[in-house]
Protein backbone atom coordinates (compact mmCIF):
# COMPACT_ATOMS: atom_id res chain seq x y z
CA UNK A 1 0.00 0.00 0.00
CA UNK A 2 2.65 2.19 0.74
CA UNK A 3 4.80 1.86 -2.57
CA UNK A 4 1.14 2.60 -4.57
CA UNK A 5 0.78 6.28 -2.34
CA UNK A 6 4.73 7.18 -3.47
CA UNK A 7 3.75 6.04 -7.03
CA UNK A 8 0.96 7.90 -7.41
CA UNK A 9 2.45 11.03 -5.58
CA UNK A 10 5.33 10.79 -8.21
CA UNK A 11 2.62 10.95 -10.94
CA UNK A 12 0.72 13.66 -9.83
CA UNK A 13 4.25 15.55 -9.26
CA UNK A 14 5.17 14.85 -12.81
CA UNK A 15 1.84 16.36 -14.27
CA UNK A 16 2.54 19.75 -12.31
CA UNK A 17 6.35 19.73 -13.59
CA UNK A 18 4.60 19.11 -17.03
CA UNK A 19 1.84 21.47 -16.32
CA UNK A 20 4.34 24.36 -14.95
CA UNK A 21 6.74 23.76 -18.31
CA UNK A 22 3.75 24.51 -20.48
CA UNK A 23 3.07 27.53 -18.47
CA UNK A 24 6.85 29.14 -18.60
CA UNK A 25 6.50 28.26 -22.44
CA UNK A 26 3.46 30.09 -23.27
CA UNK A 27 5.08 33.09 -21.12
CA UNK A 28 7.85 32.93 -23.25
CA UNK A 29 5.99 32.75 -26.73
CA UNK A 30 3.70 35.73 -25.01
CA UNK A 31 6.69 37.90 -24.41
CA UNK A 32 8.34 36.98 -27.50
CA UNK A 33 5.09 38.20 -29.39
CA UNK A 34 5.28 41.75 -27.40
CA UNK A 35 8.90 41.81 -28.61
CA UNK A 36 7.43 41.36 -32.34
CA UNK A 37 4.58 44.03 -31.88
CA UNK A 38 7.02 46.69 -30.62
CA UNK A 39 9.41 46.12 -33.36
CA UNK A 40 6.35 46.40 -36.23
CA UNK A 41 7.34 43.06 -37.44
CA UNK A 42 3.67 41.72 -36.52
CA UNK A 43 1.37 43.33 -38.88
CA UNK A 44 0.60 40.59 -40.80
CA UNK A 45 1.06 38.49 -38.00
CA UNK A 46 -1.56 35.43 -38.08
CA UNK A 47 -2.47 32.80 -35.21
CA UNK A 48 -2.41 29.51 -35.77
CA UNK A 49 -3.96 27.89 -32.33
CA UNK A 50 -4.47 23.82 -31.98
CA UNK A 51 -7.32 23.47 -29.11
CA UNK A 52 -5.93 20.24 -28.11
CA UNK A 53 -2.29 21.30 -27.13
CA UNK A 54 -2.94 25.15 -26.78
CA UNK A 55 0.16 26.09 -28.60
CA UNK A 56 0.34 29.29 -30.80
CA UNK A 57 2.88 29.45 -33.79
CA UNK A 58 3.52 33.15 -35.32
CA UNK A 59 3.61 33.00 -38.81
CA UNK A 60 4.13 36.09 -39.59
CA UNK A 61 8.20 35.80 -39.97
CA UNK A 62 7.09 33.71 -43.36
CA UNK A 63 5.24 37.26 -45.02
CA UNK A 64 8.05 39.26 -43.43
CA UNK A 65 11.06 37.41 -45.19
CA UNK A 66 8.64 36.88 -48.33
CA UNK A 67 8.23 41.27 -48.51
CA UNK A 68 12.15 41.54 -48.37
Amino acid sequence: MKQTINESSNYINATFIFINASLIYKNKASVYRFLLDKNNFGSKEKEVCNKETVTYLLTNFISFYKEV
